[in-house]
């Protein structure tokens, strides 16, 4: 007979030991308490029984909350969901306050946590988180092979672009010391190039943007550029000829390959 007792009061103390599942990592020495809600976002009240729109018959934070103990003085807290077990299966959400004043109130918002919980009507179900752990893990796995895949794809490229490479003033597949040599030359090429060119175009424009006129004395002659000049004070003025040449300061003997403008003096 005491055996059954014993028997019966351990099985009575293993339904009202619960899990602590609700736990939260905060500042140590604080006043903590949660507040379950429905999906809708009614609130239970403490007791589990019964769930409202919050503030419903004028209650508050303290009709809802559910306290929390800390574990010594670590900062790590925790609280059981429902003790006694009167909420129903179903999956609810969580929101962790701190208590500021001497009770649970309003003003203690916003919610230092929040979070989910599926429940079984009697604990948290676990087989349920467990069976979708599986599910993403056979998704990650493929995920996994994929990229495996192609990181191998990439790095064969990789080999097969560069070779030599742990020389890179020899390695192939990419610019070298070498080639950055090569298209610096063509570079100081065309800079020396564009240099001279430039030069003789710009003289042939001012040239050309100074005169009067454009005008050859005998065919083919070389054409001229004629600037009339005036002399401060005299009241006269002098007639200026000037040879015209193409960019490559070669003379320019057919009036096609000048610009048919006059300018004004």
């Amino acid at each position: 007979m005491k055996q059954r007792i014993l028997i019966l009061v351990l099985m009575i103390c293993g339904v009202m030991i619960a899990d602590d599942e609700i736990p939260a990592d905060y500042i140590s020495s604080r006043t903590l308490y949660f507040v379950r809600f429905q999906s809708n976002g009614d609130v239970f009240l403490a007791d589990g029984l019964t769930n409202e729109i919050w503030g419903t018959g004028g209650r508050d934070a303290d009709d809802y909350d559910i306290p929390m103990i800390e574990s010594g003085n670590s900062g790590h807290y925790v609280g059981d969901f429902d003790t006694p077990t009167n909420i129903s299966a179903g999956e609810y959400d969580i929101a962790v306050y701190e208590q500021i004043g001497g009770s649970p109130a309003d003003s203690d918002q916003p919610a230092l946590f929040w979070g989910a919980i599926r429940w079984t009507g009697a604990a948290e179900d676990k087989q349920v988180i467990q069976s979708e752990l599986t599910a993403h893990d056979a998704k990650l796995d493929i995920v996994d092979d994929y990229l495996d895949s192609e990181v191998a794809d990439i790095l064969s490229d990789t080999g097969e672009l560069q070779s030599n490479q742990d020389n890179w003033a020899t390695a192939v597949g990419f610019s070298t010391a070498a080639n950055l040599a090569t298209h610096d030359g063509k570079l100081d090429g065309v800079l020396e190039d564009t240099g001279t060119t430039l030069n003789a175009l710009l003289v042939w424009i001012q040239n050309w943007l100074e005169a009067d006129e454009i005008i050859s004395d005998s065919d083919p002659a070389q054409y001229q550029v004629i600037r009339t000049v005036k002399q401060s004070g005299g009241g006269g003025a002098e007639i200026g000829r000037k040879d015209v040449n193409d960019i490559d300061g070669n003379p320019i003997t057919d009036l096609q390959t000048v610009f048919s403008q006059s300018v004004e003096p």
